[in-house]
């Protein structure tokens, strides 16, 4: 096993397909144990974060010099399930298209403004369109980071509205003060103290609200 070191918008199924190993047996690598144990889930890694590869690549398919060969290869993906909504509420029962980094689907959101979508695992960026609505959002694909890390943190609050800003170049004493407002509008919401610190019960609203 060799170390490789995480960069942003990596996860461990797009890692498994680029470089050829099983993502399941390699999660659970005991090399990779301190890993699991710090992250969670192998679809929220952090850049820096170390995780552990097979050293040797995947064999690959054998041929004849001179001969004709047919092969056909089925594309990996992974499924996102995003909900929407703007100051009316969710974005409920209305058609959507979604285009971008091989990506074409039409569809239409559920009764609480959510899709479910299937992207190849090297899709970085895909544009969900609202025609109706005239609304575009656009999503980044592996770039949400872990939720007790504080740029996982920020970009849940932004996604979820509290936090307009999300600047990471701004003054780190206007960045915090911006993080505490937006945690404290967050758990007086959500009937927990306001103290804008990141506790253990906000981590756990935060999360169930933002669904990862």
């Amino acid at each position: 096993m060799r170390p490789y070191v995480v960069r942003q918008g990596d996860y461990l199924a797009k890692l498994a397909y680029t470089h050829g190993f099983d993502a399941k047996a390699v999660w659970e690598h005991t090399k990779n144990a301190p890993l699991r144990h710090l992250r969670h889930s192998p679809d929220l890694l952090y850049p820096g974060d170390v995780v552990y590869l097979p050293s040797q690549a995947a064999r690959g398919l054998p041929i004849v010099r001179g001969g004709e060969h047919s092969f056909r290869a089925q594309r990996a993906t992974t499924s996102l399930t995003l909900s929407f909504s703007d100051e009316a509420g969710p974005l409920a029962n209305e058609s959507f298209v979604v285009q971008g980094d091989g990506v074409e689907q039409e569809g239409c959101s559920d009764a609480v403004g959510s899709i479910t979508i299937d992207v190849p695992v090297t899709a970085q960026h895909v544009q969900v369109l609202f025609p109706q609505r005239k609304l575009v959002f656009p999503v980044r694909i592996g770039f949400m980071d872990p939720l007790d890390e504080t740029t996982g943190l920020r970009k849940r609050l932004h996604h979820l509205g509290y936090l307009v800003d999300l600047d990471l170049e701004d003054p780190p004493e206007l960045a915090q003060a911006q993080l505490t407002a937006a945690v404290a509008a967050f758990q007086r919401q959500h009937h927990i103290d306001p103290s804008g610190r990141a506790t253990a019960e906000t981590l756990k609203a935060l999360r169930a609200a933002h669904g990862s």
